[in-house]
């Protein structure tokens, strides 16, 4: 199994001015990203809409800041994504320094923030992996995609989200003539070759049960390292367990 990506999330209380504030992200992002760009939308959009965004010096990592939350997104290559607690360490650092950025520098109540982590299992026969594991179903049925998603509530404050689905990595056998544009919808199987089964696996943790239980929470630092911790364990020690049964 690898890791494809790790996206962490805060959630604020809206912020009209946010993009007012980019020099205290430069500055205090600095070693991360070289810049951060404001994005020029229509004041009324969607608060959710980013309006600050950056890259990482190698690509790896994107940032994006809208009036209500602030999100990293990291994609690892395959220096990390075999190694998950090289994956977690490095992900742990800028989410910390995010934190304190959040809370010290511009003084914001972080009121809940999510962990979400995508992986890769390659498996001959993702289908019927999961259709017995998942499903406990031996049924002989022709099911071409298949998928499974549960949540539940851990230790009545965090929610815990888990999703596998079926996955194709298809190539062109004989190119589309017709159109140099290339459209994969608008070719017809045949004229694809499967290279590579899997299954998708994604996990999400998140504090939004205390949220939505409570109704003066916010994010202390001491919860979200002790989410981390969990994640982490979780995901070297738990999916593939899950998945195989």
């Amino acid at each position: 199994m690898v890791l494809d990506n790790i996206i962490v999330t805060f959630w604020f209380n809206k912020v009209e001015d946010i993009k007012n504030k980019i020099d205290i992200f430069e500055q205090n992002l600095k070693q991360y990203f070289c810049g951060i760009n404001t994005i020029g939308v229509p004041a009324n959009i969607d608060p959710l809409f980013p309006r600050l965004n950056a890259i990482s010096d190698g690509g790896h990592t994107k940032l994006n800041v809208s009036m209500i939350n602030f999100q990293l997104d990291t994609k690892f290559d395959a220096n990390y994504n075999s190694n998950y607690s090289k994956c977690f360490e490095y992900i742990k650092e800028r989410a910390f320094k995010a934190y304190q950025l959040l809370t010290q520098e511009l003084n914001l109540k972080i009121i809940y923030s999510a962990i979400m982590v995508s992986c890769e299992i390659k498996d001959s026969n993702p289908v019927a992996t999961i259709q017995k594991s998942l499903l406990k179903e031996n049924i002989n049925k022709s099911y071409s995609n298949i998928g499974v998603k549960y949540s539940e509530v851990v230790e009545n404050k965090f929610y815990r989200n888990i999703a596998f689905n079926s996955s194709k990595k298809v190539t062109i056998v004989k190119k589309n003539t017709d159109d140099n544009e290339v459209i994969f919808s608008l070719i017809p199987l045949g004229k694809t070759n499967v290279e590579e089964n899997s299954i998708k696996a994604t996990y999400e943790f998140n504090d939004k049960y205390s949220f939505d239980n409570n109704e003066n929470y916010s994010l202390e630092k001491s919860v979200f390292s002790k989410m981390l911790d969990i994640a982490e364990k979780e995901i070297t020690n738990d999916i593939l367990k899950i998945i195989r049964g």
